[in-house]
């Protein structure tokens, strides 16, 4: 990590960071062998400014992890650019465009990673839904609030492709619910393709999975949560189950089921920042880091494949 010079009290705070980072227990990344993937939404990520020594801590949290799925990031990159300069050289970050309406919020989703562990492997795109033809125009008869993004990777021999999305908030929870419908649908129809990018497929993000319902529906086509991700909850008021890391893959042996939710700061560390404590979740976020294993030496599990006739 590439902190540079810290004041004292910083780097207390800091090194107090650390300690708790530790006391996860998190298990380590071995290359060609496994990797830790997180997602996070880090509340209005750049659109207001943030203590200086809050980005010192989101950068620590950040690399802990080999891919992580960053949500409501907003228009103005500068923040991004801080963390990625005390993360360092070897570290990656691909993400979208802007979604430039309130509907959308100003966001963007991105993947920060670590090239040591984890490589681009060149796609990168916002999620289009279906169109139908009408005259001489294709036009959208359904939408996203704010567009999926998709990105491939690789590590060790495991190629997949990454998907984030940062389902629709509001009252509505029919509304709402068919969105998160809506989504597994277009996971789904991306999956039989027969020129899909990969049958591997991990997807991230805040869904607003506020009922049974809604987790039902998340999963209706074929995505699962590891077991360690399926009752927890994820915002820092401890109420709700909203950020998700699923998974359809070809070997089912890819995730290793140990995940969890970083539960690393609260409202009382609002003192480090110099604010109130209904003010915490604008310096660090009003939702926890979610992560998951992942193992990438998938070879013996393809060879058993091919010889079964799979």
């Amino acid at each position: 990590m590439f902190h540079g010079e810290l004041d004292i009290a910083s780097a207390k705070i800091l090194r107090e960071m650390q300690e708790r980072i530790a006391a996860l227990d998190l298990p380590p990344s071995e290359l060609d062998e496994s990797i830790l993937v997180a997602s996070w939404n880090i509340r209005a990520f750049g659109a207001a400014r943030r203590h200086p020594l809050a980005l010192h801590l989101i950068a620590e949290i950040i690399g802990q992890f080999d891919l992580i799925s960053v949500v409501e990031l907003r228009e103005n990159l500068d923040d991004l650019a801080t963390v990625l300069g005390y993360l360092g050289p070897y570290w990656g970050v691909v993400y979208s465009d802007v979604t430039e309406d309130s509907g959308g919020n100003w966001e963007r989703l991105a993947f920060v990673y670590d090239k040591r562990a984890v490589q681009f492997g060149g796609l990168a795109g916002s999620g289009i839904p279906p169109r139908e033809r009408i005259g001489a125009e294709y036009v959208s008869y359904e939408s996203f609030w704010r567009a999926p993004y998709s990105a491939a990777f690789r590590s060790g021999n495991f190629d997949f492709v990454a998907i984030a999305a940062h389902l629709r908030w509001g009252d509505s929870t029919t509304a709402r619910l068919q969105e998160i419908e809506r989504f597994a649908r277009w996971v789904d129809f991306k999956l039989q393709r027969d020129n899909r990018v990969d049958s591997d497929v991990i997807v991230f993000g805040d869904f607003n999975t506020e009922t049974p319902a809604m987790h039902a529906a998340l999963q209706a086509r074929g995505l699962r949560l590891p077991d360690a991700l399926t009752d927890i909850k994820t915002t820092l008021a401890g109420a709700k189950h909203y950020d998700h890391i699923l998974h359809n893959p070809q070997f089912s042996k890819s995730f290793s089921n140990l995940g969890g939710v970083c539960r690393l700061f609260s409202e009382a560390d609002a003192h480090w920042f110099g604010v109130s404590e209904d003010q915490l979740e604008h310096q660090l976020s009003d939702h926890f880091p979610i992560w998951a294993q992942v193992r990438v030496d998938t070879d013996e599990e393809k060879l058993d494949q091919l010889i079964r006739g799979y």
